[in-house]
C-alpha cells in the first residue's frame, strides 16, 4: 500500500468524521453555556444540569450505538454489492430511530419524575431537573 492511499483514505476519513466531530464540539460548548448562566443564577440549578445529563448521554449513546451498526450493515452490503439489502437496512434504521425517538421522548417527558426519584434527586432540584430534561 503506497502512501498516497494511505493519505487519501485518511482524508475521506476525516470528511465523513469532521461534521461529527464539530457536532460534538458544539454539544460540549452548549453544556458549558447552559451551566454558566444557569449556574451562576442559581446553583441548584447547576446540579439539576448535571442530573439531566446522565438520562440524556444514555439516550444519545444508545441512538449513536444504533446508527453506527446501521452504517456498518449497510457499508458490508454496499461492499458485496447487495443494494437491496443496503436500502432494508437503511429504511428500517430510519424507521428505528423515529420510533425509538418518539418513545424515548414519550418516556423522558412523562416519566422525568419517577426517573429522577430513581436517582435520589430530591426537592427543588427534583423539579429544576424535570423542566430541564423537558427543554432539552
Amino acid at each position: 500500500m503506497d502512501i498516497k492511499s494511505d493519505n487519501s483514505t485518511t482524508k475521506k476519513i476525516f470528511t465523513i468524521a469532521l461534521p461529527l466531530i464539530w457536532q460534538q464540539i458544539f454539544l460540549q460548548l452548549q453544556i458549558y453555556v447552559d451551566r454558566a448562566f444557569l449556574g451562576r443564577v442559581n446553583s441548584e440549578f447547576f446540579s439539576a444540569i448535571g442530573n439531566v445529563l446522565v438520562p440524556y448521554y444514555a439516550i444519545i449513546s444508545t441512538i449513536t450505538a444504533i446508527c453506527t451498526g446501521t452504517t456498518i450493515l449497510i457499508a458490508h452490503n454496499i461492499g458485496v454489492k447487495n443494494e437491496d439489502m443496503s436500502k432494508k437496512y437503511a429504511e428500517s434504521s430510519y424507521l428505528g430511530n423515529t420510533i425509538i425517538s418518539v418513545i424515548m421522548f414519550v418516556f423522558f417527558f412523562f416519566g422525568a419524575g419517577f426517573i429522577f426519584k430513581i436517582m435520589g434527586v430530591q426537592s427543588p432540584i427534583l423539579e429544576y431537573s424535570i423542566s430541564f430534561l423537558k427543554i432539552i
